[in-house]
């Protein structure tokens, strides 16, 4: 690492800072485009379409995980 430049050192530091923000925008974003798929009723992936309900419990399950992840971080 010592032979690294200042400016080099700061992009590697950056970027994995940004790390954290890419995961939580793809783990948010996930539930999008996987709810249309798992609610279809002609090609179900699951054996059968999913309820309202049940799209509203991955969603949510989701946030309540990081919520409470955070207790014990």
């Amino acid at each position: 690492m010592h032979n690294l430049q200042p400016w080099m050192l700061q992009c590697l530091f950056v970027g994995i800072a940004n790390l954290g923000m890419i995961c939580v925008g793809i783990s948010t974003g996930w539930t999008s485009p996987i709810l249309v798929k798992l609610s279809d009723a002609d090609n179900p992936p699951l054996g059968h379409a999913i309820t309202v309900t049940e799209g509203s419990w991955i969603v949510s399950v989701n946030l309540l995980s990081g919520f409470i992840s955070k207790i014990f971080v």
